[in-house]
């Protein structure tokens, strides 16, 4: 068995574990923060290029014009590689801070909004399309974890949903997904450390 199968088999079981009960709890603020980290993948899913496959990116991109007929939309898949700690907590954080003189101009246009949905399998770079994308958790009636309104002149982003359980040592696997319902929306941002900007995860106890 290689080391991408064994991987996946134990997402899967983590996944079914972590998820098919309600075992999340309503956000609130834990005592102490244990680790913040950002993903180590970022790969599109781009409904113009369907075949198309992307390697890791630096980006990141969001893009929904607001009428699914217009078949242009663009998601995104974010990875995280979870460290081993006590963290029991994990929450998805959105910010995007004060632009500094000469950084990348992010953009935040529309809603401002978008879903953050667990994935029923790993991604991986450089085979991954619109076509052949990871499916939403649960497959029969695929519900966000979190919902984000960022606002579209900048800061930090309000994060609607719950605690989810860490998978310490393993991989997470998330897909960004436009808030259909709330019309058009585009994000576009360069994932920093300094000043954090793009997305990260929250661990906590």
């Amino acid at each position: 068995m290689t080391r991408l199968t064994f991987a996946i088999n134990f997402f899967s079981i983590a996944l079914s574990t972590v998820l098919a009960a309600p075992t999340t709890a309503p956000i609130i603020r834990k005592s102490e923060v244990i680790d913040t980290i950002f993903p180590h993948y970022l790969v599109p899913a781009v409904q113009n290029f369907p075949n198309t496959t992307y390697a890791t990116q630096h980006t990141a991109q969001i893009n929904y014009t607001g009428f699914d007929s217009d078949m242009s939309e663009t998601t995104m898949f974010v990875g995280f590689d979870v460290p081993y700690n006590n963290a029991t907590n994990c929450l998805i954080k959105f910010t995007m801070p004060d632009v500094l003189s000469g950084g990348y101009e992010w953009t935040a246009k529309g809603s401002g909004k978008f879903d953050v949905y667990m994935v029923t399998s790993l991604i991986v770079p450089g085979e991954l399309s619109w076509n052949n994308r990871p499916q939403r958790y649960p497959t029969l009636n695929p519900q966000p974890l979190f919902r984000i309104t960022q606002p579209t002149q900048g800061g930090e982003a309000a994060v609607d949903g719950y605690m989810m359980r860490c998978f310490n040592g393993q991989r997470m696997d998330f897909e960004l997904v436009a808030d259909h319902q709330a019309g058009m929306v585009e994000f576009d941002w360069f994932e920093l450390d300094t000043p954090k900007t793009g997305i990260t995860m929250e661990m906590s106890m």
